[in-house]
């Protein structure tokens, strides 16, 4: 037997539109309208022997199902007078599975001023709408072998041993069931966004942009971690969390992480009180906020012996980001909850370019600040990478490009609370060493002209 996995997806969009539809003082208005219609299908049919433990340590899942969508648009560019112009866009979006339906009209406002020739203010406001993806809907059961953390019976049985205190505990790291599944009832993610910033060009061949974000998104569909869920159950089955704060353990909240860790009796002959199984679920965290500032800087210099040259240098803070699961959950800060937490609060890039004759090359290299160490005590070190480009156009047609990532060959930091391999976080960390691509790309046909 061997996995049948297949996916389909077939869309079909007709668009109208109109760049003078008619004429203000300012200039004519434009006009743009979209009509689209689509079915999705995803279907996982795997070997039925990885679905009943036949293989060890193997656990594969049925994922089958399909949905229909619909939906217009329609968007104006208004130019009030001379400097300002305006967008105005809306449209309505429907999605069809099984028996269920939903749909969302959704706004785009947006203004550019130029109040001269240097400067540009611009800024948005709209609201954004996304139903939940078909392998978060159709997902069947799904089994892992597991192993965490049994924090409850950490801080329930054994003292606190200083710094390495879950290293220390004899039972921090047990084996259970890992499980999940997907779910139908899911609800559609809806957002708010609110951007403004400027764009300086204080010269043809320079420029700076700065703009801040605030998005909000209510019902985000994402899957839980099962080290998070262990903590959870841990702060609502001892009613307090790890840093001393009340927890209510009878909130509608507690109930359901309890409910996905399943223990043993506590007068079992076997391991009483353990873990057997984890259950993680797609769930709509009830709000997810985030704010902060892009910054940007553009500079080009041609020269007339050396070639000409590139500058770009980009940066992002991330001033907040707040998270709350439940309406009767705590609202929880990622920024600075390092505890629970593990995400950088800034990142920033440069690159060069250096284009001379047919030969163009690129060095590129980007910072990620420190993201929390394991025990949730501090942030670590920033980490950098470099990659490098390097291009020839042998002929008009014909070109050759050799591409190197991770320039130097640098592995990924290692924490010294993370006892278990690979010693660090594995999503922010590339685990893969320098790398070659050599690329060879042919133009055939077509004319070319001065």
């Amino acid at each position: 037997w061997i996995d049948n996995d297949k996916s389909r997806s077939e869309d079909w969009s007709f668009t109208l539109s109109n760049t003078e539809l008619f004429n203000l003082p300012a200039g004519p208005v434009g006009f743009s309208g979209v009509a689209e219609y689509g079915n999705q299908y995803f279907g996982l049919k795997p070997d039925p022997l990885s679905l009943d433990g036949s293989y060890y340590g193997l656990h594969n899942a049925v994922a089958v199902g399909s949905r229909d969508h619909s939906g217009l648009g329609v968007e104006f560019s208004v130019p009030v007078f001379s400097q300002l112009m305006l967008t105005a866009a809306g449209r309505y979006d429907k999605y069809e599975y099984g028996t269920n339906s939903s749909g969302k009209a959704t706004y785009a406002l947006g203004f550019e001023y130029r109040p001269f020739t240097t400067l540009l203010l611009r800024g948005s406001l709209g609201t954004g709408f996304r139903a939940p993806d078909l392998s978060y809907l159709y997902a069947g059961d799904s089994g892992s072998s597991s192993s965490g953390t049994d924090y409850y019976q950490c801080r329930l049985d054994e003292p606190d041993t200083g710094p390495d205190y879950y290293d220390n505990c004899s039972n921090g790291n047990v084996d259970f069931n890992g499980r999940s599944h997907g779910s139908t009832a899911l609800k559609d993610e809806t957002s708010k966004s609110l951007t403004y910033g400027f764009v300086y060009s204080p010269t043809p061949n320079l420029d700076f942009t700065a703009d801040y974000y605030n998005i909000r998104v209510n019902n985000e569909v994402e899957y839980q971690d099962s080290d998070k869920v262990l903590r959870e159950e841990a702060d609502c089955r001892l009613g307090v969390d790890a840093n001393g704060a009340p927890v209510d353990g009878s909130s509608s909240f507690c109930q359901q992480v309890e409910s996905q860790v399943v223990r043993n009796s506590p007068t079992a002959g076997y391991n009483p009180n353990g873990i057997t199984s984890v259950l993680v679920l797609p769930i709509n965290a009830a709000t997810d906020r985030t704010a902060g500032v892009d910054f940007d800087t553009h500079y080009r210099l041609a020269t007339d012996r050396f070639g000409k040259f590139d500058f770009h240098a980009g940066a992002t803070y991330v001033i907040m980001h707040r998270t709350q699961l439940s309406p009767d959950s705590p609202v929880d800060n990622e920024m600075t909850d390092i505890y629970y937490y593990l995400i950088p609060r800034t990142k920033a890039n440069a690159s060069v370019t250096w284009t001379f004759h047919d030969f163009t090359t690129t060095l590129y290299g980007s910072r990620m600040g420190g993201i929390p160490n394991y025990d949730g005590t501090l942030r670590l070190a920033p980490s950098f990478n470099y990659n490098a480009t390097f291009s020839y156009n042998v002929t008009r047609n014909f070109n050759l490009s050799l591409a190197i990532d991770n320039l130097f060959d640098t592995k990924p930091r290692r924490d010294p609370t993370w006892t278990s391999y690979p010693y660090y976080y594995i999503p922010w960390n590339n685990p893969i060493g320098r790398a070659f691509f050599l690329e060879a790309n042919m133009k055939l046909g077509g004319s070319h002209s001065e």
